[in-house]
């Protein structure tokens, strides 16, 4: 069972007054079947990704940060924010771990679904990785986020590139669906083909996403697959987690991840891929460096994390252990590192915070350190 005919159309050009009601019936059956599938997917690209196809596996020109931050979680797709975060589809397995262009960085701690407006449980799933300061990963700044929504009815879309790590489609051109009165498109390869691929695909219009596993996405957007404009792309099964960046004054700048599609099995010319819109989600996304306990800012209960760690060597990227700085030891420059932004990403200027004096700061530290001492002897 699948998205109706006058559903899709409906998705095309809503009004304001019906988008949001019809699009909760039209995608309940998607989601049921979207979080049951256990195989991983991915983007199909125009052009096709088989033998001799084209696979577009390097970064596109002007994406290359959007680039470096994508990589499989589990059976899906996940995108690092920054300072250890990522962000992925809550129905996704990440199975415990990002895997960023054959580097491996493994989870930890808990993660967190994000909120609706209304309060209730979206399809986002935010998790924290270890970065040591060996890696990629280590030196990313915290990514930019769509600051207001960009969906829109009208002609003009927003143009950008969606970034998959799944596989592609058997065919290298469109051909006839029987099922679908021979209407034209694809069906999806095994995932033995699966890698990491761009796409371009539009910010488009406004909807919302129907429950998957029991939770929605109030604030969406559609794009639709329209093949013979370029090199146009759409999600496919379990590509969920994927994102969509566009340029905002030449910075790639995330708009979305996916979470759904019309279908299953394949995808017809003119289908739909759908996103959360997560202009409306950003300020659940605040990303600030310095944060080791996830709490948003820099202050005193990451202090503690440093201080009840202090002289331990610990997997490089630990922040729930005190590792700030990436190097896999408790020490020094962690402490030096937390004090230097002290206060950020609070609700006050960072002049008015109360910050320790560096030297009560380093006697602090010697006693943890002869303590440790102690517990060891």
């Amino acid at each position: 069972m699948g998205v109706r005919e006058e559903d899709v159309r409906t998705m095309k050009n809503p009004s304001s007054g019906n988008r949001r009601r019809f699009v909760a019936r039209a995608l309940a059956c998607t989601g049921v079947l979207l979080a049951a599938a256990p195989a991983a997917k991915a983007v199909i690209i125009y052009g096709g990704t088989g033998i001799n196809a084209p696979a577009n596996t390097t970064a596109p020109v002007g994406y290359e940060d959007a680039w470096a931050r994508v990589g499989s979680a589990g059976n899906g797709t996940g995108v690092y924010l920054g300072n250890g975060f990522v962000l992925t589809a809550a129905h996704v397995s990440i199975n415990s771990q990002l895997v960023v262009d054959g580097v491996t960085y493994n989870a930890i701690g808990n993660s967190t679904i994000l909120k609706n407006p209304n309060n209730s449980d979206t399809d986002l799933r935010l998790y924290r990785i270890a970065v040591g300061n060996t890696t990629p990963l280590f030196n990313v700044d915290p990514i930019a986020i769509a600051p207001t929504s960009l969906a829109t009815n009208s002609v003009n879309k927003t143009e950008g590139v969606l970034i998959g790590t799944g596989v592609g489609q058997v065919e290298l051109q469109p051909v006839a669906i029987p099922a679908l009165s021979n209407a034209q498109g694809f069906t999806w390869a095994g995932s033995g083909t699966r890698a990491k691929r761009w796409a371009e695909a539009e910010i488009g219009s406004p909807t919302n996403i129907a429950a998957i596993n029991g939770r929605t996405i109030d604030e969406a957007f559609s794009s639709q697959f329209k093949f013979f404009e370029g090199l146009d792309g759409a999600g496919a099964l379990n590509d969920s987690g994927s994102p969509l960046f566009y340029l905002d004054g030449g910075v790639p700048t995330l708009a979305g991840l996916v979470h759904t599609v019309t279908r299953v099995d394949y995808t017809r010319v003119n289908d739909s891929t759908f996103f959360s819109d997560l202009a409306e989600y950003a300020d659940q996304l605040i990303i600030t460096p310095g944060d080791l306990d996830g709490d948003g800012g820099v202050g005193q209960g990451d202090l503690n994390l440093v201080l009840s760690h202090f002289g331990f060597n610990v997997t490089p990227g630990q922040v729930y252990l005190g590792d700030a700085d990436g190097d896999g030891k408790v020490g020094i420059k962690d402490a030096d590192f937390i004090l230097s932004l002290w206060g950020n990403g609070y609700d006050q200027p960072i002049a008015q915070a109360i910050v320790p004096e560096p030297t009560s700061m380093l006697l602090l530290a010697a006693g943890a350190l002869a303590l440790t001492t102690r517990r060891r002897r």
